[in-house]
């Protein structure tokens, strides 16, 4: 039976790899927004790639990487990339953003003030 498995020890074992893994995907993170600023496009998407494999669920890594996406001007998986952190979380207004900024750029401006719209509902301290 699958409960022989769970005891205090495997528990205990879970949380620290659980924790160690969290180190690495914000090490992952540090080190793809430093190369962000370095000019590293490729390296900084390797980066925030390797962290996803830690946990696909990291709305930072995503957010970040639709952000390479869009520095790199592939509008389209930006996109994309923004909209699976907006499925995780759609007040995410970085996310927003990007997707409006990347909707805006392919021509799509309804689409792009409709997200803008959005993020100031639910953020307003970079709007006058």
């Amino acid at each position: 039976m699958i409960y022989k498995c769970i005891n205090k020890e495997n528990i205990y074992k879970l949380s620290i790899q659980t924790l160690v893994n969290s180190d690495k995907i914000k090490g992952l993170i540090l080190e793809g927004n430093n190369l962000i600023l370095a000019g590293d496009l490729k390296g900084a998407l390797d980066c925030y790639d390797s962290a996803l494999k830690l946990d696909y669920s990291s709305v930072i890594a995503l957010n970040n990487k639709g952000y390479v996406y869009y520095l790199l001007q592939d509008y389209f998986n930006a996109i994309k990339t923004f909209d699976i952190v907006l499925m995780k979380d759609k007040k995410y207004v970085y996310s927003l953003l990007g997707k409006s900024y990347s909707l805006y750029y392919l021509q799509y401006y309804l689409d792009s003030l409709e997200c803008f719209n959005e993020a100031i509902k639910y953020d307003n301290s970079f709007h006058d």
